[in-house]
């Protein structure tokens, strides 16, 4: 795929929008990619469009170390490439399916599939109300961590991608942007700059 920022995104949207509940929730077919990898990247190109300035966003939609590409040109000229990773768990997968069959899946609890009838079992539980923020840091962490272990070329840009409905507003990323720190923080970044978006909330914030 390749387009303006607004094209590109709106290309993206409307292949989001086409696909079925139960595709969305369960990420079937192509769903996975376009919520996990395209989103994040037509968002960024987004929020990177500004007067005078003309942006031309590419993804590659393969398994080559780069998962796309942006050039910004008009006021400024840059270009650089786009790797994205995705925060999930075995146990969020859990949740979509069941609630794409079900209609309904606690937030919180211990859900796993019986071995023999391979149903979805899930335990209604609660938790810390702030448990959530400190799971989601940990994992940004442990993504981060990975990521920069590799070998990208140095002007790559690293987008880590989740989904938080509970995580809105300045106070909540405040919030989970201390407790990175506290973890470690994005420290001896090889990146261009790391990017952090709720695709749940279209949120979007440079921490690196």
């Amino acid at each position: 795929m390749h387009g303006s920022a607004y094209s590109f995104a709106q290309d993206v949207d409307c292949q989001i929008e086409a696909l079925s509940r139960d595709e969305y929730l369960q990420k079937k077919g192509r769903a996975k990619r376009l919520r996990e990898e395209l989103y994040p990247i037509a968002r960024l190109g987004l929020h990177l469009k500004l007067p005078g300035v003309k942006v031309e966003v590419e993804a590659y939609e393969n398994s080559g170390a780069a998962d796309g590409h942006i050039c910004q040109s008009g006021t400024f000229d840059v270009a650089f490439d786009v790797q994205v990773t995705y925060v999930d768990n075995h146990e969020e997968a859990l949740r979509r399916e069941l609630l794409a069959s079900q209609g309904v899946a606690p937030g919180a609890g211990e859900i796993y599939h019986d071995k023999k009838t391979r149903q979805i079992i899930a335990e209604v539980g609660s938790e810390d109300i702030d448990q959530p923020t400190i799971d989601l840091a940990a994992s940004i962490l442990e993504l981060f961590r990975k990521k920069a272990k590799l070998a990208y070329e140095k002007n790559t840009v690293l987008i880590i991608a989740f989904d938080e409905i509970m995580l809105q507003g300045c106070t909540a990323w405040k919030s989970l942007l201390a407790k990175i720190v506290k973890g470690g923080g994005l420290v001896t970044s090889p990146f261009r700059s790391v990017y952090l978006i709720n695709c749940s909330t279209n949120e979007l914030q440079r921490v690196a």
